[in-house]
């Protein structure tokens, strides 16, 4: 059906919910966004009833719960769950004309609070739209954003083909691709969104478009870690290779051979870190009070070679327990995450520095001591606190160099890079503000420590944000001011700024929260009579638009 006959349904329930209601005396920001919430959600329903899912039902509350941390809970208005771009690009449009804000979510895996979910706005869950298929090469396979990387892993198995992903399984396909994307294959593919070949896109303005190095070079590389300042990517089309089985496990060292233990990354960066099929994620963990150990994580990119040189300076050292071995990625990354829990109060907090002995000393002299002073301050903060250290190598930047860049802002001629993220679990809300202070506080000591011996580095990963962190800032000031005029070139009234409170911005263009839609009742009634408006409009472009599926941007 077309949007215009659509929207002309719509108003036979938009108009009475505006006669009920007479000007509020008040005129109070919390009535005025009340009511444009209930505006847009009736509107959304009246075009699209099975995908709009009010407070109570089933769906809105399992939808609402389909987040890995508790910080990220919220009470939206409404939740839609959108089956196509088609669907995603009306929404958008009502959403213009209703002006109630929304938040858009994959699978719900990124902590940061107000990122993924809106009070009172509309929850846009991508759940539902995880269509996969495998080009007839078999060279690419197309994604849907509601899929998770085990999704997608086990899909391609049987082919033994991997796509360059998440490292845990229940990470959403969207929300790494779109920060750029750690993975186990960093050094010989780059960036997770280096090996994206197109995006389908739903701009702003609700226009589906496909974006390419060909059809618009300049926003295929601000999707590459740009986050979600440009639309709604409604597919992700990636690069498939060969990578039948891994040896990989999880090697845990107790805390006598700590000392050993960070001398093994700092040499692993430097040394193991130049064979580009191997990779690691090592982790200072304290998993409870009074307890710290090591544990690895640990990646080779072979079917036949077990305990490679290149990770010798790990599995030399006595463990308490190993799991490497031959296993496909898809289980290598279940195994990673069992570890993790869903619906606990959960942080990250990131920071960069050169990858160095020292480095490593001080990031592990800083935070190592400070374990006990957040099990003081926040007391439901009694299971894992941990630091994990992420070497960037220069034949990843490389890589990343030869799919044309990303906004991501890592000289390779600097290379080696540490990227650190502390971790905090907890229960009790009343404990946020302890913790958000601990890993922030940790964060600036280990920057002014580095900084103090010239190993600091401004670079932070998006994946691995906190709260309050400037991450697009990181990004540097040539790739801002960049981003800036993307954003601008294809959002140039700023609607997605306004229709999207949350989430990490870029100065200047969408970078500005609305305080949920302040006005009053009777602005309510004129949003309803600017929908009647655009009945009388001609509608017929923007229906084609519709349907000009991989109409380029």
């Amino acid at each position: 059906m077309k949007l215009l006959t659509l929207l002309a349904a719509s108003t036979a329930l938009l108009a009475p919910v505006a006669s009920a209601h007479s000007p509020s005396p008040s005129g109070s920001a919390h009535h005025g966004h009340g009511f444009v919430s209930k505006l847009g959600c009736r509107a959304l329903k009246a075009v699209m009833w099975d995908r709009v899912h009010l407070p109570s039902s089933e769906v809105y509350i399992s939808e609402n719960l389909h987040f890995w941390s508790a910080t990220t809970y919220a009470t939206p208005a409404c939740v839609f769950t959108p089956e196509s771009a088609k669907d995603v690009s009306r929404a958008l449009r009502l959403a213009a004309l209703t002006r109630i804000p929304i938040a858009v979510r994959g699978a719900g895996h990124l902590a940061v609070p107000g990122v993924s979910n809106v009070d009172g706005g509309v929850l846009v869950a991508l759940s539902r739209m995880q269509d996969m298929s495998l080009s007839d090469e078999k060279d690419v396979v197309s994604i849907g954003p509601g899929l998770t990387w085990n999704d997608v892993y086990e899909f391609l198995e049987p082919d033994g083909l991997v796509a360059v992903g998440g490292r845990l399984s229940p990470v959403g396909v969207s929300g790494l691709l779109l920060a750029g994307g750690v993975s186990f294959y960093g050094s010989q593919y780059g960036w997770a969104a280096d090996n994206i070949v197109n995006y389908e896109l739903v701009l702003p303005t609700g226009r589906i478009v496909s974006v390419n190095a060909d059809t618009n070079p300049d926003l295929f590389w601000a999707l590459k870690g740009g986050s979600s300042n440009f639309g709604i990517v409604t597919r992700f089309d990636l690069r498939t290779h060969h990578s039948p089985l891994v040896w990989a496990g999880i090697h845990t060292v107790a805390e006598e051979h700590l000392p050993e233990f960070n001398a093994a990354i700092a040499k692993f960066a430097t040394v193991g870190a130049l064979d580009p099929l191997a990779a690691t994620a090592p982790a200072i963990i304290s998993p409870a009070a009074n307890i710290t150990v090591g544990g690895a994580i640990l990646f080779y990119d072979s079917a036949t070679e077990s305990y490679p040189e290149a990770l010798k300076m790990f599995t030399d050292i006595p463990s308490l327990s190993s799991s490497v071995g031959f296993k496909t990625l898809g289980a290598f990354t279940r195994e990673v995450a069992a570890a993790t829990k869903n619906g606990q109060r959960q942080t990250f907090c990131v920071g960069s520095t050169l990858a160095t002995s020292e480095a490593m000393d001080l990031i592990a002299d800083t935070f190592t001591p400070a374990i006990g002073h957040i099990r003081a301050a926040a007391p439901s903060a009694n299971s894992t606190v941990s630091v994990t250290i992420q070497t960037i190598t220069k034949a990843w930047l490389e890589r990343t160099a030869e799919a044309g860049g990303s906004p991501l802002a890592l000289d390779p001629e600097r290379a080696p890079y540490f990227v650190h993220a502390q971790y905090v679990e907890w229960h009790d809300e009343a404990d946020d503000e302890a913790v958000y202070d601990f890993v922030l506080g940790n964060e600036d000591a280990i920057s002014d420590a580095a900084k103090g011996v010239g190993l600091w580095d401004q670079f932070k990963y998006l994946g691995d944000a906190a709260r309050g962190q400037d991450i697009l800032g990181s990004y540097g000031e040539a790739n801002v001011a960049r981003l800036r005029e993307i954003a601008s070139s294809v959002d140039p009234k700023g609607i997605w700024g306004k229709l999207l409170p949350g989430g990490f911005k870029i100065g200047g263009v969408v970078g500005k929260v609305v305080e949920h839609v302040k006005g009053s009742w009777a602005e309510g009634e004129e949003v309803v009579e600017k929908v009647r408006g655009e009945l009388h409009g001609d509608h017929e472009e923007e229906d084609e638009d519709e349907e000009e599926h991989g109409e380029h941007y």
